[in-house]
């Protein structure tokens, strides 16, 4: 049996021939798994996407608590005829002391000898049912 001599051009086709099918073996079957290498301009603009995100996420955020302030302000309001510290302040109006808007030793001592606490000292829940009946005297007697 005669033993086949292989050109150096057959060697170099067999070993580039091996490497394609390496490399297409990759292509199909691994490099699929593993994604895409991304470049620095597309890791770059991901990380300033995500920081954008980042800051109008804080910025809804800080809105939205100066909204809920602004609220909370208004609603415990001196100014807000309707909340609780405007009701006392009207009441401390008629009593004609000192204008604070909080029910304190002062007010409801005021109160108790003009008026009467028959319903405990000003509270949340009474501040409406003592300044009608406030308001009620106050009118009668400017009659």
């Amino acid at each position: 049996m005669a033993i086949k001599k292989t050109s150096s051009y057959q060697k170099v086709a067999t070993v580039a021939l091996a490497a394609a099918g390496g490399f297409w073996l990759y292509r199909k079957f691994i490099q699929p798994r593993l994604g895409r290498p991304e470049t620095a301009q597309q890791k770059s603009d991901q990380a300033i996407d995500r920081i954008k995100q980042e800051q109008a996420a804080q910025a809804a955020a800080e809105a939205k608590r100066k909204t809920n302030e602004r609220i909370i302000q208004q609603s415990t309001s001196i100014a807000n005829p309707n909340s609780f510290a405007g009701k006392v302040a009207r009441i401390q109006t008629i009593l004609g002391i000192a204008v604070d808007g909080v029910p304190g030793r002062i007010t409801n001592g005021t109160y108790q000898k003009r008026f009467g606490l028959d319903k405990g000292p000003i509270t949340v829940v009474n501040v409406s049912y003592y300044l009608d009946k406030a308001e009620s005297d106050s009118k009668f007697l400017q009659l």
